[in-house]
């Protein structure tokens, strides 16, 4: 497991799919209650942006990030 001792309280960024990250980066998800740091990048075959992080409790996991939901401009003209 990869060592989160003394980065809890600093340096680290809550994470969010709409973010980017670098390797080395130290994150918190909040759903998981859970920190990681970032261990490599890749981009996926659609072109979307993944990280892979290790988390001290949840292991390793890919998360998206640097994703920007398009809003289809019909769906936002039905919103009044």
């Amino acid at each position: 497991k990869v060592s989160m001792e003394g980065n809890e309280n600093n340096s680290c960024t809550t994470y969010a799919p709409s973010k980017s990250f670098e390797v080395g980066d130290t994150i918190f998800h909040e759903n998981w209650n859970d920190f990681g740091k970032v261990i490599a990048k890749e981009i996926l075959s659609n072109g979307q942006k993944s990280i892979s992080v290790e988390f001290q409790n949840s292991g390793n996991k890919k998360l998206v990030e640097a994703y920007n939901k398009q809003i289809d401009q019909e769906e936002q003209s039905e919103v009044i």
